[in-house]
């Protein structure tokens, strides 16, 4: 009996342990950003969001494969997923880069991000699960922001800044829609 007590308590420790490494435990906060200009390349993925990861990464190897320079990846998701068929979902996968590359592999668009006011949070990153707790934490806490502050539905920007540690959510308030759609056709 003293086996199994001490495997389970081992068991649920470490499940403990992994939730709070990759930020279960974070406090998400809000607050109004202005975004500086950034340099995007990117493309457009239509359907699920959860398998924009494997979208990113595959647009990380090409772009690796073409000598551009490296700087964190993104997803700028664009619809609703609760109010969105699934196969209607437009996501936005790329890396953001320190300035306008020359040339792009097929099927790779780029656009200047504008300087733009939004608002923002971060979330702690330590790998891929990471990803998935911000999306359960940060979404949730987002839908109660936008209630108390009566902020109105916009597309989010996640920057995944492996470097720094951080994922960053930009709530794109600043940036007209039609813009953003303008985005989806390049």
């Amino acid at each position: 009996m003293e086996i199994l007590t001490v495997a389970l308590a081992t068991f649920f420790g470490g499940i403990a342990f992994v939730i709070a490494r990759n930020g279960f435990m974070a406090k998400i906060t809000f607050h109004p950003e202005t975004t500086a200009p950034m340099h995007l390349v990117y493309r457009l993925h239509l359907g699920e969001y959860t398998k924009t990861s494997g979208q990113i990464k595959q647009l990380e190897k090409e772009l690796d494969d073409a000598a551009l320079p490296h700087g964190p990846a993104f997803g700028i998701f664009m619809d609703n997923p609760h109010t969105t068929e699934t196969g209607a979902q437009r996501a936005l996968v790329g890396r953001i880069v320190p300035e306008a590359p020359a040339a792009l592999p097929d099927g790779v668009a780029y656009v200047t991000f504008p300087a733009s006011d939004n608002i923002s949070t971060t979330f702690p990153y330590k790998g891929e699960f990471s990803i998935a707790m911000g999306a359960v934490k940060v979404y949730t806490a987002l839908r109660t922001y936008r209630q108390k502050n009566s902020v109105d539905e916009a597309p989010v920007m996640e920057i995944y800044d492996k470097d720094a540690g951080v994922i960053r959510y930009l709530i794109l308030t600043g940036i007209a829609s039609n813009e953003l759609d303008q985005w989806t056709k390049a």
